[in-house]
């Protein structure tokens, strides 16, 4: 087990860890569902009206995979994606209503909604290409993806911006998921997507390898199985192992495609030498990751973490080991530091003759 385990998990409530520090708190996740809860009642009732047609919501994203992180940069906002269904059987294009009047009609319905609310800071306008968002106090919003779905066949569109139905299918990759992790193994598969979100948040920047929250996901979801028994018993050997095999899968095979959707590269969203500068990333991470898990300390490993995690990451409670490490990273740092360079001016003393 790894040095520094109980600060990354553990059962206890009493304990700092670090993965109780990115994920929302209780009241936090209360304070979410009522409010998805009473938009998705409202938009149904309402867009049921409207179109005429039964109206399904299902969430999706990383609420739905309880992968969901606290915000952790200053204005970043807790993020849910509430899926509208509009149904009817048949394709897409055999429907009432195009693509972009659907978007615009649930557009209608939310700004009529946040009128009623005052917890509603505003509607995002325009829209967004796939979605429609709803921003609440608080740091939190909503995004409403609007899609087609003919139930008989169990087959959904999405609506866009631009006014055409684009493939996508959010329930595919989710029942994906949990087929390929097994359900006593899940929670830590959650923790690992987690801490590699947060990294990621935490240290890259858009368009320099910074990989998507799904892409993260599908990786883990991929290799978890080849960790050995041993590197499972704690979070900190588990991750260190994740990086190693996904450093590897990529090494091996750079191209990530959406496992439900062959046609769709996922990897492809990284922009041009993106899998590259990923890799870079990773095994970066990878090396601070062994040197942390070969510290002869807690404190030394946690230590080596804080600088992925930052203050996300707590320190060991053995306050006279603290104060000892501080002390020698303190003269450490002085002695790097501060060297001073002295100059001696050596002046006649001058003699003050007295006058009458």
């Amino acid at each position: 087990m790894g040095i520094a385990a109980s600060l990354f998990y553990s059962t206890s409530t009493d304990q700092q860890t670090l993965h109780r520090r990115i994920i929302p708190t209780d009241d936090q996740n209360e304070a979410q569902k009522q409010r998805w809860n009473e938009l998705a009642d409202f938009l149904k009732n309402n867009l049921k009206i409207r179109s005429n047609y039964s109206i399904y919501s299902w969430l999706q994203g990383s609420y739905k995979f309880s992968t969901q992180l606290r915000p952790l940069l200053s204005g970043d906002e807790f993020d849910i994606d509430l899926g509208i269904y509009f149904m009817w059987e048949g394709e897409p294009h055999e429907g009432n209503f195009s693509p972009l009047i659907l978007k615009n009609m649930t557009q209608e319905c939310m700004e009529l909604y946040a009128k009623t609310q005052s917890d509603i800071k505003q509607v995002a306008s325009p829209p967004k290409m796939r979605c429609n968002r709803i921003h609440y106090e608080g740091n939190f919003h909503i995004d409403v993806p609007i899609y087609h779905l003919d139930n008989s066949r169990d087959m959904r569109a999405l609506a866009t911006e631009n006014d055409e139905w684009e493939n996508s299918d959010p329930k595919a990759i989710y029942v994906w998921f949990k087929k390929q992790i097994a359900e006593d193994i899940r929670p830590q598969v959650r923790r690992l997507i987690r801490y590699l979100k947060a990294w990621a948040i935490l240290n890259l920047k858009e368009g320099e390898g910074k990989p998507s929250a799904i892409l993260l996901t599908v990786l883990v979801a991929e290799v978890y199985a080849r960790l050995s028994e041993e590197e499972r018993l704690s979070d900190d050997e588990a991750l260190t192992g994740i990086l190693r095999l996904i450093l590897a899968r990529l090494t091996r095979k750079p191209t990530v495609r959406n496992p439900v959707d062959l046609a769709e590269i996922m990897s492809d969203r990284l922009g041009k030498n993106g899998i590259t500068a990923l890799k870079a990333h990773i095994e970066a991470f990878h090396t601070l990751a062994q040197k942390a898990l070969a510290a002869k300390t807690e404190l030394e490993a946690a230590d080596l973490w804080s600088t992925v995690y930052k203050h996300f990451f707590p320190l060991p409670e053995a306050k006279e080991e603290i104060a000892k490490f501080s002390e020698s990273r303190q003269d450490s740092l002085l002695c790097r530091v501060f060297r001073p360079i002295i100059f001696v001016t050596a002046e006649r003393k001058k003699t003050v003759i007295p006058t009458n």
